[in-house]
């Protein structure tokens, strides 16, 4: 994902968390995500945000998201 600015996920208070990309091109929480779904906001270089809903964290798990930035 490249020319990303924040990528954040909401904690419980509803305030929103940055999380780190990595050298291998995940993004890591280190405190972990809970389980069940993770709500993610992710924000362009240029400003746009997708939000969506993912599903938990599943070992060698991929899952599609419901946009692209533009």
């Amino acid at each position: 994902m490249r020319g990303l600015r924040q990528r954040r996920r909401p904690q419980k208070d509803g305030t929103w968390v940055d999380l780190a990309r990595e050298d291998y091109d995940y993004f890591a929480a280190p405190k972990g995500v809970g389980p069940g779904t993770c709500s993610v906001r992710i924000t362009a270089w240029d400003g746009q945000t997708l939000e969506d809903v993912l599903p938990g964290p599943k070992t060698d798990a991929t899952c599609e998201g419901k946009g692209q930035f533009h």
